[in-house]
């Protein structure tokens, strides 16, 4: 990405979705994520998670040791069972540099999490630096936009060119990818 964009510094602020299209040649979804209602979320990250997409997410604060501008990719979802947050829907995010301890609402000191949750949360301990689990409507609120790289092996991307174009055409089953 730096090659594209001259250099490191013509990244900063730059959408995660574009990363994603040029390194797979894929294509990339990007949500604007407080646009989207919070069922319609979660399912477009259940069906990530199901199918194993590349996904990833805008930090827009700057709170709790979290990065604003920064990307956080999406590796986890659970909906919580039993006790007193029965039925809270959390998503996984993971700080790619692997520091800046998440201090803030369900931290891994929080009180919120029992034995239990943390066992649903993927064994969520001391040990997951970088890792952060938040209730969707945190998440929500703390990123910006998700992006969703709908790779598939199967799909062949051909590059047709002419005299003042270039354009890639991506091809496959469709009726196995919808």
């Amino acid at each position: 990405m730096a090659k594209l964009n001259v250099s490191y510094l013509g990244i900063n602020y730059g959408y995660a979705a574009e990363a994603m299209r040029f390194m797979t040649g894929q294509p990339t979804v990007q949500y604007v994520s407080d646009k989207l209602n919070p069922d319609d979320l979660w399912d477009i990250v259940q069906d990530g998670l199901k199918n194993d997409y590349n996904m990833g997410a805008v930090c827009s604060v700057s709170h709790f040791n979290m990065i604003s501008g920064h990307v956080y990719g999406l590796v986890g979802a659970v909906t919580l069972k039993g006790g007193a947050h029965d039925g809270m829907r959390m998503i996984k995010t993971r700080n790619p540099w692997g520091i800046n301890k998440y201090d803030g609402p369900w931290s891994e000191k929080s009180s919120d999490w029992t034995p239990e949750y943390r066992k649903q949360a993927d064994d969520y301990g001391t040990d997951n630096i970088g890792d952060i689990w938040l209730p969707l409507d945190q998440w929500n609120y703390d990123y910006s936009y998700l992006s969703v790289n709908l790779y598939r092996d199967d799909w062949k991307v051909t590059t047709v060119e002419g005299a003042d174009f270039k354009y890639d055409v991506l091809w496959g089953d469709l009726n196995t990818w919808l």
